[in-house]
């Protein structure tokens, strides 16, 4: 499938209404038949793209269905995170993707749960000021209990916390320098990072000890 004939699919796609919307059972079954036999020849066609619904219909870029699944359970929850997860994971694998755009949504996301549960006394707190909180009381602190005396589960948390932040960091712009666009694959990587961190958070896997 060339450049023109995605955009026409795509666009179509979008101007489709939703296969759960109510309405003429006889077209919504025409349709769903429609869009089943456009996924199974992008499927055997091996296409790196495939129908994304998790916002209407849309061509997405393919990604492994584990990760998908991944997104799906963080997002499923209600809450300001997981619409920020959402927006993330949209415009890291739509069409054209954005990726500073996807990176700075996932790391809000990061910051939003952090910052819940280790400063939600102080307003305006930042995903730094939660690291530095979990950092000076990082024995007090478990994820699932899955600490050992070799590896404590919350320094694993914290380095994880670490990376996502300090990159993010290097791409602000300061003192008159221009932010630095993030690359897909630094976007894709922070967001599958902070799928797992949402995810433990809001499972309340994140717990003092």
């Amino acid at each position: 499938m060339n450049d023109l004939m995605r955009d026409v699919v795509d666009s179509i796609l979008r101007h489709l209404p939703s296969l759960d919307q109510p309405g003429d059972s006889v077209a919504q079954n025409k349709l769903r038949v429609l869009v089943a036999a456009l996924e199974s020849i992008l499927t055997q066609s091996s296409s790196a793209f495939a129908v994304d619904f998790s916002d209407g219909m849309h061509l997405a870029q393919r990604v492994d269905r584990t990760a998908e699944q991944a997104s799906a359970d963080a997002v499923e929850h209600a809450g300001h995170a997981s619409g920020l997860l959402k927006t993330a994971w949209s415009a890291t694998f739509q069409r054209e993707p954005n990726p500073s755009y996807a990176y700075r949504d996932a790391v809000l996301a990061v910051e939003f749960v952090a910052c819940q549960t280790f400063t939600s006394a102080k307003e305006q707190a930042s995903l730094g000021d939660a690291i530095s909180c979990l950092e000076s009381t990082l024995a007090t602190w478990t994820v699932a209990t899955l600490t050992t005396s070799k590896q404590a589960s919350a320094e694993a948390l914290l380095a994880m916390l670490k990376t996502v932040w300090q990159n993010h960091q290097r791409h602000l712009g300061a003192d008159g320098i221009l932010p630095q666009p993030a690359s897909q694959k630094e976007a894709e990587a922070v967001l599958f990072l902070s799928l797992t961190i949402v995810q433990w958070f809001q499972r309340v896997l994140v717990k003092p000890l």
